[in-house]
């Protein structure tokens, strides 16, 4: 039987506050989180420190993540978003935490993040 945790809730900003493609560090529960923005208008809120060196991932950039079939040729990987770390660009998955192409072990932790009322709510 999988096990199930409590969560807490912590409201940390109004909606109006993060604008599409922008990242805020907060506190929540004794953790550093990162909540941001995607430009689709939804809100994902991750650790805001990177594993690799301990950077704060707040103060990086959020934009869609980019691939590539064929050397030279970059496209949009459709509305998936990545977080980057400021330090040494490596991206994180804001769905998923993973690096794309990077070991799995290179992760960051992902925390949910709703809007209620108008509230961005994060669970811890």
């Amino acid at each position: 039987m999988p096990r199930t945790y409590h969560q807490e809730r912590y409201a940390v900003c109004r909606e109006e506050d993060l604008a599409p493609g922008e990242v805020r560090p907060f506190t929540v529960g004794g953790r550093r989180l990162a909540v941001l923005r995607t430009e689709g208008g939804s809100y994902r809120a991750i650790s805001d420190t990177c594993p690799h060196e301990g950077a704060s991932i707040s103060r990086g950039a959020v934009e869609r993540m980019w691939t590539s079939d064929e050397v030279g040729k970059y496209c949009h990987a459709g509305e998936r978003v990545v977080a980057i770390c400021p330090w040494h660009n490596f991206e994180f998955d804001v769905e998923t935490g993973l690096t794309p192409n990077v070991s799995p072990r290179l992760r960051i932790k992902i925390y949910r993040a709703e809007v209620e009322d108008g509230e961005v709510v994060v669970y811890v």
